[in-house]
């Protein structure tokens, strides 16, 4: 456990490091996985189209698949039908009992602050009780690092979408909140 967390601390005090250098101040949208929705993509390119935010939006993931003839293939995020269309390669299929997981995506998504200034985490993972897990890794690391070092020029804000909200209501939130860029400087989060 500690060795994840001193990956975070390192990755955050490397991203973080002269905070007086010039970053990209739009938002950068990070996805987790639990996201991954053809809506949620679409109103990330529409705010984007409206300079509300910069795109592509990241994914926080890498998936890992296996090719016809058995050799692995490394993917940033989940290979869409578009991609398969676009670039008619051999993608193979996801691979089994492979897992990307939290501290990674934790290590990916606080990665953008080397380049942006406000992060903003779309999110379907509201578990709370595992020791690693994505909200305990937030809680317990990242914001304090983030409030205590940098919260007056850096803004991480997580939006989680809780079970009973459907995808679109969803998206407009996140289109709202693209639209009037209420980002407070530190770390903050909001259920939807």
């Amino acid at each position: 456990m500690s060795e994840n967390i001193e990956r975070v601390e390192r990755v955050l005090r490397f991203a973080l490091k002269d905070p007086k250098r010039a970053r990209d101040t739009l938002p950068m949208v990070c996805v987790d996985e639990c996201m991954n929705h053809p809506m949620v993509y679409q109103t990330i390119c529409n705010s984007a189209s409206k300079g509300n935010a910069r795109v592509p939006p990241r994914q926080l993931w890498q998936e890992k698949r296996e090719k016809n003839d058995g050799s692995p293939l490394w993917t940033i995020g989940s290979v869409s039908r578009n991609m398969r269309n676009l670039l008619p390669i051999d993608w193979g299929d996801r691979a089994q009992g492979f897992s990307w997981g939290d501290p990674e995506v934790i290590l990916l998504l606080v990665s953008w602050f080397d380049q942006f200034t406000t992060l903003l985490l779309l999110t379907g993972d509201i578990n709370t009780r595992n020791q690693l897990g994505l909200q305990q890794l937030l809680r317990d690391h990242v914001k304090p690092f983030l409030d205590a070092n940098h919260g007056d020029t850096f803004s991480l804000k997580v939006l989680c979408k809780k079970g009973n909200t459907t995808v679109a209501q969803y998206c407009q939130h996140v289109e709202a909140l693209l639209e009037k860029r209420n980002f407070r400087f530190g770390f903050s989060k909001a259920y939807v």
